[in-house]
């Protein structure tokens, strides 16, 4: 498939989004797994994650990409938790036994406010 094919979709920002919306909804927590685009998603979501300082849940697999998403998670006042999981379970959807990823793992961030009183285990403050 290229670039010009599939169904056309507007982009609107979380904010944008739930300004929109007349039910006053909040989102806690907030996962983004983008593909590398989680500082634009994250910077449309400013307001919302000002308000109602929500939980990320952030993917952080890209090494060029890293120190901007880490300056921003500690620009928006929040403490980074590691977290790799492996990308094989033994205990799949499918039931599947074969490990088509072996040894690797996910890279991800759980930022936690500043403000939150939350210990963890492994809080390695990136």
């Amino acid at each position: 498939m290229s670039g010009t094919e599939g169904t056309p979709a507007s982009l609107v920002s979380f904010d944008q989004f739930l300004r929109e919306q007349t039910n006053n909804l909040s989102l806690r927590p907030i996962k983004a797994d983008v593909e590398g685009i989680e500082c634009s998603v994250l910077a449309g979501a400013w307001e919302i994650i000002g308000r109602d300082l929500s939980f990320l849940y952030v993917e952080n697999d890209r090494p060029d990409l890293s120190p901007p998403l880490i300056c921003l998670m500690r620009e928006l006042g929040y403490r980074t938790c590691w977290h790799s999981p492996l990308l094989y379970s033994p205990d799949n959807y499918f039931s599947d036994s074969e490990n088509a990823y072996p040894g690797i793992a996910a890279i991800n961030m759980l930022d936690i406010p500043d403000d939150v009183a939350l210990e963890t285990s492994d809080t390695k403050g990136a």
